[in-house]
């Protein structure tokens, strides 16, 4: 239905904008937090999988009994603040209908003789069938799983197709479905114990340079990159210490995390006598397949620009290299704000001006604001109150032309509340500036100039 519609039938429902792919990446997370109940934990087989599939078997003796393992999954998910629905059953497909059609309680156990029994009554559309063949049943007059059991096998696939055949033999355990266990992400990491440890610089970064190449071996096998690798070492006096090497683009090549690596060393103090040392790729994602340019320059271009980025992080500090970020502020000296390039730039979509002012366009706004708006003597126009001369580092300027007024109003629940009248104006030399006053004060600020 219609979203206006919803908001009226259900005045206090929250609505989201629907994202498939985030669905799916915390439904895996989800199902990773299930190792601790069984070391196989998947999705279910589905295009939108919403559920997930636990084999249990053996496993009930670490719980005392299959209903006391229900209620402590139950009970952790409860604790992420998820509502969940739990069935147990010796085939995926009971499981599934029991846990979505079943009402009354949090979680079910089916006994294997009464399966046949126990489905029956339970609606049709418990088999995880297609919509299709689900209205082409309806339309025959079918409404539960007995009612589908009790017509001739034989007659089913051609009236129905297939499908219903194999997801009847699944939750019946006629036909094995199998199950794709979900695996959490592991770390690739290197780390090496010393007998006798290590009491020179020299020795420490040949130790570091060959825990590296291990683990960038590693990735290249796995076919795998990182953009970060955390090094970890501990002393004889029982000291830890640790530091990051980050990239703004993941890589596998062993050259840019080593020139990194001699940057950082520079400027660290060697501990002395380090007894253990670990090299960790964190986190680590598929390598990306690069199609091949005609023409490469302008990529090579800004790989060195990034690469300029990254030696300069690692010399003078993430904090002392940041770029800035456009947020969706109306006032201008809010509107961008200085982040750290290593930090900011990673995982982050980059946001355009458009999507931080719909309402506007960059020719609207100089690339550089001044820090304080300068008060300026102005010569408005009567009519109009538009500029019409104005002063600035003693000389005078006559504008040829003026565009604006532009309202720019921030909310009540900001102190102090901003309201201003901006104008962009164009003067007979050919500069172009930035003015605005403070609601309907006669006094006019320069705010920036355009280049």
């Amino acid at each position: 239905m219609p979203l206006a519609e919803a908001r009226t039938l259900v005045p206090s429902a929250r609505f989201f904008a629907d994202d498939s792919t985030a669905d799916d990446k915390e439904l895996r997370r989800l199902a990773w937090t299930c190792q601790q109940f069984t070391p196989r934990a998947g999705l279910e087989e589905a295009v939108r999988p919403e559920s997930l599939f636990l084999d249990v078997t053996g496993c009930e003796a670490h719980f005392k009994s299959i209903p006391q393992l229900c209620e402590q999954i139950a009970a952790t998910y409860r604790r992420r603040g998820y509502r969940v629905r739990i069935a147990a059953a010796a085939t995926w497909g009971a499981a599934w209908a029991a846990a979505h059609t079943m009402k009354g309680q949090e979680f079910f156990v089916l006994e294997q003789p009464q399966l046949h029994e126990t489905l029956s009554p339970l609606p049709i559309w418990g088999l995880r069938l297609p919509p299709e063949t689900l209205l082409l049943l309806a339309e025959c007059g079918l409404r539960t799983i007995g009612q589908l059991l009790h017509l001739p096998r034989s007659s089913l696939p051609s009236r129905f197709g297939a499908e219903l055949l194999r997801r009847v033999d699944q939750a019946l355990g006629v036909t094995e479905e199998l199950l794709k266990p979900e695996w959490p992400p592991q770390p690739i990491r290197a780390k090496r114990h010393y007998e006798f440890p290590l009491q020179s610089a020299a020795a420490f970064s040949v130790a570091l340079q060959r825990l590296f190449i291990a683990v960038l071996a590693d990735l290249k096998q796995r076919q795998q990159q990182t953009q970060r690798l955390q090094i970890i070492w501990k002393t004889e006096e029982g000291g830890r210490d640790e530091f990051e090497i980050r990239l703004l683009r993941p890589t596998s090549r062993s050259d840019r995390f080593e020139d990194l690596l001699s940057l950082q060393l520079e400027q660290r103090r060697f501990p002395g006598g380090v007894t253990f040392l670990q090299v960790e790729a964190t986190p680590c994602r598929a390598a990306a397949e690069r199609p091949h340019m005609l023409f490469e320059q302008e990529d090579r271009g800004e790989a060195g620009f990034l690469h300029l980025i990254e030696r300069l992080s690692s010399r003078l500090g993430a904090a002392a290299v940041v770029r800035m970020r456009l947020l969706p502020e109306a006032q201008p000296e809010r509107a961008a704000i200085a982040e750290p390039w290593l930090t900011s730039a990673q995982n982050r979509q980059e946001e355009t001006w458009e999507q931080a002012y719909p309402e506007q366009r960059p020719r609207h706004r100089p690339l550089r604001l001044l820090s304080v708006p300068v008060s300026i003597l102005v010569i408005a126009d009567e009519a109009t109150g538009l500029p019409q001369r104005f002063s600035w580092k003693h000389r005078e300027h006559v504008v040829a032309r003026c565009e604006g007024p532009e309202w720019i109003e921030t909310g009540w629940w900001r102190a102090p509340m901003i309201r201003r009248e901006y104008c962009r104006v164009e003067t007979t030399t050919g500069g172009r500036f930035w003015l605005f006053r403070e609601g309907a004060c006669v006094q006019w600020f320069l705010q920036g100039v355009f280049e």
